[in-house]
């Protein structure tokens, strides 16, 4: 068994699929950088495709995407598959895993939508502009660097979103539209 860990942005969109027998697996390929500089002064990076399975395939599918950064520790295994190509009989090597690390991720649409949506309720509603910095001071704190452990993902309130309600002005876990939750 060859165990490596390996640091880097995701190449691609995760893409989860679900064996015969209903375990979940995901796929994507990972650009690790190798610290060296190439003549030009371009960083230079290697990819792999990476495995992940169980839990850590669900939330790989659900929490991190394209240049999403992530630390992945697993088994490199090889595979022998046929070039649709070529015809030919290849080797293939891919890191599986169900421990990953999202170190950091970036600032996805759907919070920008949610963002703007509170922006413009922020407008017809002006005592809820108060709340508007809070909310991106955390999205910015989020943004650059809280580790999330997909081994354990905690109970789903525990992997929601934080965001300043309303309400109250505290900082509390929505289930829908975090942003937006509890304006009318």
């Amino acid at each position: 068994m060859i165990r490596v860990t390996a640091v880097g942005h995701l190449a691609t969109d995760p893409s989860l699929r679900y064996t015969n027998n209903g375990q979940p697996l995901c796929t994507f390929r990972l650009a690790c950088n190798r610290g060296v500089a190439r003549q030009d002064g371009q960083e230079t990076s290697d990819f792999m495709t990476v495995v992940t399975w169980g839990k850590a395939a669900e939330f790989t599918a659900n929490y991190v995407e394209k240049g999403g950064l992530v630390e992945i520790s697993g088994n490199l295994r090889s595979r022998k598959m046929q070039n649709q190509r070529t015809g030919l009989l290849e080797e293939r090597w891919e890191l599986h895993t169900t421990d990953i690390q999202h170190l950091r991720r970036p600032l996805n649409r759907e919070v920008n939508d949610l963002v703007q949506r509170f922006e413009e309720r922020c407008t017809e509603r002006p005592e809820l502009a108060v709340h508007l910095e809070g909310i991106r001071a955390m999205l910015a704190e989020m943004q650059t660097g809280q580790a999330h452990n997909a081994q354990d993902p905690g109970t789903p309130e525990q992997r929601m979103i934080p965001t300043t309600t309303p309400e109250t002005g505290t900082v509390a876990a929505m289930a829908e539209d975090p942003l937006l939750a509890g304006v009318s």
